[in-house]
Formats: C-alpha cells, sequence, structure tokens
C-alpha cells in the first residue's frame, strides 16, 4: 500500500523533539528517539519476520511505527499523536521524517 503524507510538524528546535514509534508486536523494539536520529532496524533477514512488521519495510532513514506514532515537538509544546482512523480498521503503518526543522508524518492504507 502507497504511503500518504497525512502532517507536516515544524521543529522549533529538532534536537530537543521526540519520536515515540510502537512496534508491531512484543518483540519488536519501542521507544522514543530523538528526531534527528533513526530508530532500530533488522540487521538479518530473519528479523524483519521476527521482529519487525513482514512485507512493510521500514525506510532508511527515520521512524516506521505499527498503530501509533507520537511526536513531542518540544518543551511546552503539546504532543501529536497519530493512529488509525477508525479502530476497526486496518493497523496502519506510520513514518515519520526529519527534512531541516521539517517532520514529516505518512501512512499507508490512510483515506482521507
Amino acid at each position: 500500500m502507497p504511503f500518504t503524507d497525512i502532517d507536516q510538524l515544524e521543529l522549533p528546535d529538532p534536537c530537543r523533539a521526540q519520536v515515540y514509534e510502537h512496534g508491531w508486536q512484543s518483540w519488536s523494539p519501542t521507544g522514543c528517539y530523538g528526531a534527528q536520529t533513526t530508530s532500530a532496524r533488522p540487521s538479518h533477514g530473519w528479523q524483519q519476520t521476527m521482529r519487525f512488521r513482514p512485507g512493510v519495510l521500514a525506510p532508511d532513514r527515520g521512524f516506521q511505527a505499527e498503530g501509533l506514532l507520537a511526536v513531542c515537538p518540544g518543551e511546552g509544546l503539546g504532543v501529536r499523536l497519530y493512529t488509525a482512523r477508525d479502530p476497526r480498521s486496518v493497523v496502519p503503518s506510520i513514518r515519520a521524517r526529519l527534512q531541516g526543522s521539517t517532520l514529516t508524518v505518512s501512512a499507508d492504507g490512510w483515506s482521507t
């Protein structure tokens, strides 16, 4: 399924921004990362099936959450949450990528 851009956030200080990435299942990496970093990726082919979402490869840079991604743009600013638009729908893969001070969030299976 293609990824569609769903939001863009201007980060006042990208060094202070945080991205929370939720994993696919209990063995998946889940955590909070600095917006200027890249979250964990599988280092062996079998890990894609065992620890990450099978069939949905993460991009080389940035973040890919499964079903839930949160962004804290910086101190004193509200947290943005991204999740399935309808709880009965398919769990989306949600990505975030930083370019300069702009964080672009995209998702697959997203309809407007």
